[in-house]
């Protein structure tokens, strides 16, 4: 359905992330593609990925954002192992406040997947 790449931005140089879909043919593709652009557009807070930009050329759609290079929580935690009780209370606060945004500001509830065999008590 999509492909993810990084690429950078010609103007700045800044290294940013490039999630690629096909024009899309069945009405629930749409939806989702133009529900993902609209949310984006949306968010404008440190704590959430921000749009730089939306291509639409050649029969694909280009959704241009920030990159988060620094990978996952899961991915985190299999190259550092459990995590201490500062850096756990660092990524519920940081977590925590992603959430917080986009509920009270920008008025969208989240809908997470837990990770596979992690789970977060709040």
């Amino acid at each position: 359905m999509w492909e993810r790449r990084i690429g950078t931005d010609r103007k700045t140089g800044t290294v940013v992330a490039i999630k690629t879909f096909k024009h899309c043919t069945n009405g629930l593709e749409w939806f989702y593609l133009h529900t993902q652009i609209e949310l984006l557009q949306k968010c404008h807070d440190p704590h959430v990925i921000g749009l730089q930009d939306v291509y639409d050329n050649d029969g694909l759609f280009h959704i241009v954002t920030e990159l988060a290079d620094g990978g996952d929580l899961q991915t985190y935690l299999k190259a550092h192992g459990p995590l201490d009780e500062r850096t756990a209370g660092y990524f519920v606060r940081e977590i925590l406040g992603g959430l917080a945004y986009l509920h009270d500001t920008a008025s969208i509830v989240h809908w997470y997947r837990l990770w596979r065999g992690y789970t977060a008590v709040v």
